[in-house]
């Protein structure tokens, strides 16, 4: 299974897909603008992986209205989305790691964790 940590933004999202042992498919997270292209080039990233959707479960948090777009356009693509809980994956990251440092890499990587350890 791999695992889609999403953090949302208003103009672009961050990006950040492990695998079951935590290994990250790409170096450094990524940006997605929030736009229709944007999303088409998270869907190329991900058919990178695997062109199966069941392979992937992709999370993102309830943050308003700029991440709706992106959850629906998932949705539809048929993939496995879940909407997260920001107090949730708050706690979550405050528990994983003791450091404050709080960022879109660092948010969208526990996102990912917090996926694969069926937190949801």
């Amino acid at each position: 299974m791999n695992y889609v940590g999403i953090d949302i933004a208003k103009d672009f999202h961050v990006v950040t897909i492990i695998d079951d042992n935590e290994a990250k498919y790409y170096k450094k997270a990524f940006r997605v603008i929030n736009s229709a292209n944007g999303y088409q080039f998270l869907i190329e990233r991900l058919n990178k992986i695997s062109i199966n959707k069941s392979d992937f479960i992709i999370g993102l948090e309830a943050t308003g209205i700029y991440g709706k777009n992106l959850l629906e356009f998932l949705k539809v693509q048929g993939y496995n989305v879940k909407l997260l809980n920001p107090y949730q994956t708050k706690n979550y990251r405050e528990q994983r790691t003791m450091k404050k440092v709080k960022n879109d890499n660092i948010d969208s990587y526990m996102i990912a964790l917090f996926l694969k350890e069926d937190r949801y």
